[in-house]
């Protein structure tokens, strides 16, 4: 992904479930978030989450507000949004807040870690104020104890809890003038901190309902206002859980609304308002994440899923990648044309621009009904399977009445319908050679496309042929380009343009390294020409390093001797990375030393082990972990510290 700049999406004035870059171009967004980053991550880490995202070309992540002390937050906070001055001491035993002084140190971090996601390509949702989470009969253990505006914890004589319920809600409604007040001193703060960046959107809270409608909308009116002031204007969004009214919250002034849920048959987007599909993996499953994605991009949704494990942002390779691909399918369709259905494709889940193009998802492959009649335009069909990156070219399909198609795939498979003659979309398809990618998948589709010049007969110039004709590749993949119509010229383009006698013609296989939509077109003298092209697009799912890792089996000593052990890790997928070994279980008495403390898979190193007088006899199980590129595997072994037999029964 490239850096943002340029200007804030917008509103997309034709089709108002996406929103808009400065071109007019539909934006679909899609990523994973960590739970409450901004508190558990220091900022190095936070980069290096960024990293990661960009590497699997995610375009949209979420950046949450934490407004509570460690008392009852996850992780210990080192930063808050209000100066600690006291006099006095708040509940955790720290100095009471100054709601009037704000901490520049946490606005400081917040605006670095956006521009951090915008030099990745990564546009942010800033989280504004904290939910309210569950509580506990404990007075220690509520949030509400922890934060600042609970009147025991501010010198400014602010309560935001008048009914003693020990919630405080009240604080997010417009009963008490005095915070309402500050939450918008707090909101043009935030507004100066971030006016100047092109990747962000606010949102009023994350995960849960809070603050009456009437509030919520004053605060989308309040941040609309006074940005109305400033060089830039971002979109605002709010949270939609049940229990909220939907018609406040689609009659609200929110430019999109994030819908939280663990269905696997997501809603259709209804049109009116961009919409988030926010989801939890733990809750629908791992294995059935990617699926979810492809069904809410199929219903015209930006899926937003939070991180299955942020302690191992690779542990859903699945859902990342079914991401990485959707991103790429939305560059190539025409979305500002599409609507979704759930009629037109037997599954069920299709994004429709009738006549011109559909892009439908299959859940379980087999085949798929297709309702084509109100068209008489042919179709080319292309096929791809979302679990190895394999496409496939399909016969060329006719309109006029409902289809019926069989996927080459036995699991799930995207299938796309582009009208013959029709253009994917072109936007920011690289037309360079250059650089190296992390792993990419050939979208592949030949057609034949007739010249309607004057000079041409009925022969037609055979249709050409590419080669590979689909499937993923890592760093680079060299292309052939044939013809077998004697005497025919193939003239080829890079950038999506349909190729012409002044094109490059093709002599010998090229090399794609980067992004780039291949056309290649047939010509010969007094015949029609033919084209076929060619997507090939890096979607961030090369294949991940990985490794197993194994030792040699049981070991057994005596009292002041040594063993070894031989540790070897086999590279399992990806390319190979520097993994480091440490060991843990040793009894007291005993030393272990690796001969190498790393290597780089498929590599092995061996552990030696010397024990002493004082190593107690007995059992003791030994683990060796391994780690390096963000994986982390283990492997484990018996050291037996053998009794030493009576001198008597020795001599015997």
């Amino acid at each position: 992904m490239s850096a943002i700049a340029g200007t804030p999406l917008v509103a997309n004035g034709i089709n108002p479930r996406y929103l808009a870059d400065s071109s007019g171009k539909a934006v679909y967004l899609a990523g994973t978030y960590l739970d409450h980053d901004q508190i558990e991550l220091g900022l190095a880490d936070f980069a290096a989450y960024l990293d990661f995202l960009q590497q699997q070309k995610h375009n949209f992540t979420r950046l949450w507000a934490w407004q509570q002390t460690p008392l009852a937050a996850k992780s210990p906070s080192l930063t808050l949004a209000y100066e600690r001055t006291g006099p006095g001491l708040a509940l955790d035993g720290g100095p009471k807040f100054d709601l009037l002084g704000f901490n520049q140190d946490y606005f400081d971090q917040l605006r670095a870690r956006v521009v951090q996601a915008a030099e990745r390509g990564v546009y942010v949702s800033v989280v504004l104020f904290q939910t309210s989470y569950g509580q506990t009969k404990q007075n220690q253990l509520q949030s509400w104890s922890a934060n600042p505006f609970n009147r025991d914890n501010n010198i400014n004589g602010i309560d935001g809890d008048t009914n003693r319920d020990g919630i405080g809600d009240e604080a997010f409604t417009l009963t008490i003038p005095a915070i309402t007040t500050q939450q918008e001193a707090y909101l043009r703060k935030v507004v100066d901190t971030l006016n100047d960046l092109d990747n962000v959107l606010y949102e009023i809270s994350g995960e849960g309902p809070l603050g009456s409608s009437a509030w919520q909308s004053h605060v989308i009116d309040y941040i609309k206002t006074y940005e109305a002031t400033k060089l830039k204007q971002h979109p605002v969004g709010v949270s939609y859980l049940s229990g909220t009214s939907t018609t406040d919250i689609f009659n609200s002034p929110a430019d999109w609304i994030a819908l939280y849920g663990a269905s696997l048959n997501p809603p259709l987007a209804v049109g009116n308002k961009v919409l988030f599909f926010a989801v939890n993996p733990t809750l629908v499953g791992d294995s059935s994440s990617p699926q979810s994605v492809w069904k809410s991009f199929a219903r015209g949704l930006n899926p937003i899923y939070k991180e299955p494990d942020s302690l191992n942002v690779g542990v859903s390779e699945g859902l990342h990648a079914a991401i990485g691909q959707s991103l790429t399918y939305s560059q190539f369709l025409n979305l500002s044309a599409m609507t979704p259905s759930n009629t037109v494709c037997s599954s069920g889940y299709c994004l429709v621009n009738p006549g011109a193009e559909y892009l439908i998802y299959m859940p379980s492959g087999s085949q798929i009904s297709v309702d084509l009649s109100g068209t008489s335009q042919k179709f080319l069909a292309n096929w791809f399977d979302p679990a190895t990156g394999e496409t496939v070219s399909g016969n060329s399909i006719s309109g006029g009445g409902r289809v019926t198609l069989t996927s080459p795939f036995r699991r799930e498979t995207v299938l796309h319908l582009l009208a013959q003659g029709q253009a994917p979309s072109s936007a920011s398809i690289a037309s360079t050679t250059s650089g190296t990618s992390g792993g990419s998948t050939l979208f592949a589709s030949q057609s034949l496309t007739v010249s309607s010049t004057s000079n041409n007969s009925n022969r037609t110039v055979s249709a050409p042929t590419i080669t590979p004709n689909g499937g993923a590749f890592v760093g680079s993949v060299s292309v052939t380009l044939a013809d077998n119509t004697p005497g025919g010229s193939i003239y080829y383009t890079m950038d999506g343009t349909s190729p012409t006698p002044s094109s490059k013609k093709y002599s010998v296989p090229f090399t794609i390294a980067t992004n780039a939509l291949v056309k290649a077109k047939a010509f010969k003298n007094n015949a029609q020409s033919s084209e076929a092209s060619a997507w090939f697009s890096d979607t961030g799912t090369a294949t991940s390093f990985n490794f197993t890792l194994a030792n040699s089996g049981d070991k057994s000593v005596n009292a002041g001797s040594s063993i070894s052990n031989t540790l070897t890790a086999t590279l399992s997928s990806g390319g190979s990375q520097a993994v480091s070994f440490t060991a843990s279980g040793l009894p007291s008495g005993a030393t272990g030393s690796f001969s190498s403390a790393s290597c780089s898979p498929t590599c092995s190193s061996t552990l030696a082990i010397s024990t002493s007088g004082s190593t107690p006899a007995g059992n003791f199980p030994i683990t060796v972990t391994s780690t390096g590129g963000g994986v982390t595997q283990t492997t484990a072994f018996t050291l037996t510290r053998r009794r030493r037999l009576p001198l008597m029964a020795a001599a015997s």
